[in-house]
């Protein structure tokens, strides 16, 4: 998900600041994989575990279903 996602921010950030269409969607692969890493370790390692810790306190897992507790995490 993280790689589709800097690409679309790449891609807009590029019209927005030249509109031409021509080769609008060629991202620098280097560019492209440097962004991605960071992403990943960004949603992996600090947004993933306060994403979990948030669910969890949401959804009481003692008390609920077992499929409500499967769909939150």
């Amino acid at each position: 998900m993280a790689p589709v996602m800097v690409w679309g921010m790449e891609v807009y950030n590029k019209f927005y600041r030249k509109p031409t269409p021509a080769n609008i969607l060629m991202v620098p692969i280097l560019a492209m994989l440097l962004i991605t890493g960071i992403a990943m370790l960004l949603q992996e390692f600090i947004g993933g575990r306060i994403v979990r810790k948030l669910a969890i306190s949401i959804v009481n897992p003692q008390k609920g279903k077992p499929i409500g507790t499967i769909l939150t995490v």
